[in-house]
């Protein structure tokens, strides 16, 4: 360690009277904290749904739901997005309304037979739409309820604009208004219980979720003044993603045909050493010297394995496509043109966003095992064979 990094640590420590009452706010005991679901999309969902449903174990029937969509029906009159008003939202009865988790692949979809409406909610907290699916999920839900009227909902902690324009684009700062709301106005009704579990929820998303809460300003002014400390802790820091990239370069560096490249957390780099040879070794990039290698693109909630052509010689670059373009049943990603830089002839899925839900690294383990091993006698082989024309 250099003696900038050391004084910015020690800088960090001794004058830090912002990361104390940062540690005092969020050492508050808070159940949906305590249970690490805070950027957990399926669990917000999940306490949506349950929330939203009028026969659900909270006593308030369908006194949640009414107030949310009033909330979102004035919302999308006042865009100009139609549908139902909010005085035929209030002088409905939703008692019998059923709220469904991943309908189709939506998130939240409420239906109610007695008034013929329904509502889709593609709710995100930290993720990106993929690809086309709120257009998707309109067209499902128009082909399943013509005769309904029909709502789309894009729920986001920043109120982020969705990429259909027949959704309203809505922010979690309404749902913890309406909770608020509907704690104070059902004080008598609810049981201890669910008053205080609602009163976590409404408190997690205004310390955690919302983005001008009180946490996030504190976060940014301790981030601004200890940066140089921070960028080093957080490179550093001992979690499920750094786990997972220290078990893969012991996997990697296991394998006597394989040897490593680079290690970055996010990205795992390593080449073939049958591969190893001049004409392979031309490679312009700055982390690696080899044209044609293995990575392990290593997210927060995601794990990928690609055989990727980096930036070099065009002349071999060419001759090594041509030959996984011979044979895209093993390279999936070849069919695609050839680019000047990267690319990826060879895909595979280790890890998807479901396997991290309740997740920790011993879990994890022995499904990137039984997949490394599944891919060395497999398709690795199988690349090897392929490639070897080129070796020859």
């Amino acid at each position: 360690m250099d003696l900038g990094d050391r004084e910015a640590l020690e800088n960090f420590i001794l004058d830090n009277s912002e990361l104390e009452k940062l540690e005092e706010l969020t050492s508050r005991f808070n159940i949906f904290e305590s249970l690490d679901i805070v950027r957990q999309e399926i669990r917000h969902s999940n306490f949506l749904a349950w929330i939203m449903n009028p026969n659900e174990s909270h006593d308030i029937g369908d006194y949640f739901l009414k107030r949310f969509l009033l909330k979102t029906s004035s919302l999308a009159n006042r865009r100009g997005l139609g549908g139902v008003t909010p005085i035929e939202i209030d002088i409905r009865d939703f008692a019998q309304a059923t709220v469904q988790r991943e309908w189709k692949g939506i998130d939240i979809l409420i239906t109610d037979e007695g008034s013929k409406f329904v509502c889709a909610i593609e709710n995100k907290i930290e993720a990106a739409e993929h690809s086309d699916q709120l257009d998707r999920y309109q067209t499902l839900v128009e082909k399943e309820f013509p005769d309904f009227t029909r709502q789309f909902i894009f729920l986001t902690p920043d109120v982020r604009r969705a990429s259909n324009d027949s959704y309203l684009n809505i922010g979690y700062g309404d749902v913890h208004d309406i909770i608020e709301y509907v704690v104070r106005a059902k004080s008598n009704l609810l049981g201890n219980e669910v008053k205080i579990f609602l009163s976590h929820y409404a408190e997690m998303l205004r310390r955690r979720v919302l983005v001008k809460s009180e946490v996030q300003d504190l976060c940014k002014s301790i981030y601004a003044k200890h940066r140089k400390a921070l960028d080093l802790i957080f490179q550093y820091k001992p979690d499920l993603q750094m786990e997972i990239h220290d078990y893969l370069t012991e996997l990697i560096e296991s394998e006597t045909e394989l040897v490593l490249d680079y290690s970055p957390k996010s990205s795992i780099g390593f080449g073939v050493k049958s591969w190893d040879v001049e004409m392979l070794q031309k490679g312009e990039a700055l982390t690696s010297k080899r044209l044609l290698f293995f990575e392990f693109w290593n997210s927060i909630d995601t794990l990928n394995l690609g055989l990727i052509i980096g930036p070099g010689d065009s002349a071999i670059r060419q001759r090594i496509y041509d030959i996984a373009n011979k044979n895209t049943n093993l390279f999936t990603k070849a069919s695609r043109k050839l680019t000047a830089q990267w690319s990826t002839i060879y895909s595979e899925r280790f890890l998807s966003r479901s396997d991290y839900e309740d997740a920790n690294i011993d879990t994890l383990k022995p499904q990137v095992e039984k997949k490394w091993k599944s891919f060395l006698s497999g398709d690795f082989r199988r690349i090897l064979e392929s490639m070897g024309e080129l070796i020859r």
